[in-house]
């Protein structure tokens, strides 16, 4: 079908891409490049939960307008095994800018209790927040989930919950509450 549409015979598209995976591969950097494009300017600031919430409708309407990326990772995960190494590399490359991505978000998102703070919570929960999204995307994909502008909005709200606890637990030991389990 590639060959086709781009009007070439198979022995070209072979001379490019050794192998289907790293054909694959190339399509989800291309994606991904695309996708990063998209969602990066909206790390920028997260004060709000509307702008929260604006940053998680951009996100989910990139993967669910355009869900070829996440279902190109998908295939090529399954196929892991048997996965050229350039395509692997291709795959790490993509799964660590998502995570690093999330670790902005977060740092800036908690960034009024700290950097040291910000920077733990960030580390401790982007990979939660990308698997979470990886998980919803699929499950939405499969035609059983939600629509993921409410996980992303869920999680937020999970996130703003485990600020307000961090905020207390701050105010308690400054106070040196010993139900706080501080001094």
């Amino acid at each position: 079908m590639i060959c086709r549409a781009a009007s070439c015979p198979a022995s070209s598209l072979y001379w490019h891409f050794d192998s289907k995976e790293n054909l694959f591969a190339e399509v989800v950097k291309w994606k991904a490049t695309n996708f990063f494009g998209l969602i990066s300017d909206d790390v920028i600031d997260v004060d709000s939960f509307d702008e929260i919430e604006d940053i998680g409708d951009r996100v989910a309407d990139a993967l669910q307008n355009d869900p070829l990326l996440l279902r190109f990772l998908l295939l090529l995960g399954l196929e892991r095994q048997d996965m050229p190494s350039e395509a692997r590399a291709i795959i790490a490359q993509v799964r660590e800018s998502a995570r690093a991505w999330w670790q902005t978000l977060l740092e800036k998102r908690f960034q009024d209790r700290g950097a040291t703070v910000a920077t733990m919570i960030a580390e401790e929960y982007a990979e939660f927040g990308r698997s979470l999204v990886d998980g919803a995307f699929f499950a939405w994909d499969f035609g059983d989930g939600p629509d993921l502008r409410k996980v992303f909005r869920q999680l937020m709200v999970l996130l703003a919950a485990l600020d307000n606890k961090i905020m207390l637990e701050e105010r308690a030991s400054t106070r040196g509450d010993p139900s706080s389990g501080k001094a």
